[in-house]
């Protein structure tokens, strides 16, 4: 397909909205390099000049402005793999949504790169906070969103899509942790909850807490597990926290580890927690 601006806009626009509405979900970017390689594999676009991704971009604020007026501009998050941020194409709807009518202005972003960041910051802010992305994309066209977006590279050996050796202690405890944010922290009651939350380094975090301005990455371990397998979590939520700081492309971000285990830890391990900033909440044995 002839990567035309009108083919970009009548075919991009939906699976474009799709993968942005995902990244806001999880706290995380789309690169135009990314997005483009996306169409170009999986839509059958001839090469696709990532300058050209600004089309779609574009096209689909304008839908979801039509049925939100107040929506998070979500196409901040289309950003370039220099910088992390958007282009100057995002500039206008960026002026409209802060009232700061400057950042429309041509070559503002390159002129005044840091207030373009903060710019970028705030809204960003906003967007991962946004609670009903599947509403305003079912309003807008017609039908819900997809529950996952695999990239075509994603991989197939049971990695990304289905989890190994998982034992019915640890899934209970998974899922306990997923329900009752209010247990393991008070401040957590309101957060957003998921379960086997995919990082872009694929590894699989067995719960995380979204929060307005803060993400919680949870590792899990039951009754099953030794101390050989607590260090081991000790050292996963290490990793895990660095990917999600990575993945956000705010320029501050708080990513909280949080370690729980349903046995005491030992006194070794207590000390690698505190010293690595890691909190520890020790689950009840009865999960009832």
């Amino acid at each position: 397909m002839k990567a035309s601006r009108e083919n970009l806009i009548r075919h991009g626009v939906e699976p474009l909205a799709q993968w942005l509405m995902h990244a806001a979900q999880h706290r995380s970017t789309l690169t135009y390099g990314q997005a483009k390689r996306r169409l170009e594999t999986e839509f059958e676009f001839d090469t696709i000049f990532p300058t050209s991704m600004g089309y779609p971009a574009g096209a689909v604020m304008d839908r979801l402005l039509a049925v939100e007026p107040d929506c998070p501009l979500v196409n901040v998050l289309l950003v370039r793999q220099g910088d992390g941020m958007p282009g100057d194409g995002a500039g206008s709807f960026m002026a409209s949504y802060l009232d700061k009518p400057r950042l429309a202005t041509p070559g503002y972003r390159n002129t005044y790169l840091m207030r373009w960041r903060a710019a970028c910051d705030e809204i960003a802010t906003d967007v991962y906070a946004f609670r009903d992305w599947e509403r305003v994309y079912c309003e807008a066209f017609g039908h819900q969103l997809p529950a996952t977006v695999p990239s075509a590279g994603a991989e197939h050996d049971g990695i990304r899509h289905a989890r190994r050796g998982e034992g019915p202690n640890h899934q209970a405890l998974r899922l306990w942790i997923k329900e009752n944010p209010r247990r393991v922290r008070r401040a957590y009651a309101d957060f957003r909850t998921d379960t086997e939350v995919i990082l872009e380094s694929a590894d699989r975090v067995d719960v995380v807490y979204y929060g307005s301005t803060s993400t919680v990455v949870i590792e899990v371990k039951s009754l099953d597990s030794d101390d050989t397998d607590l260090r081991r979590g000790v050292f996963q939520c290490i990793k895990y926290r660095a990917v999600m700081e990575a993945m956000d492309t705010r320029s501050e971000t708080q990513v909280v580890p949080v370690l729980v285990t349903q046995a005491p830890l030992p006194g070794d391990l207590g000390e690698l927690v505190r010293r690595h900033g890691i909190r520890h909440f020790k689950a009840p044995t009865n999960l009832g």
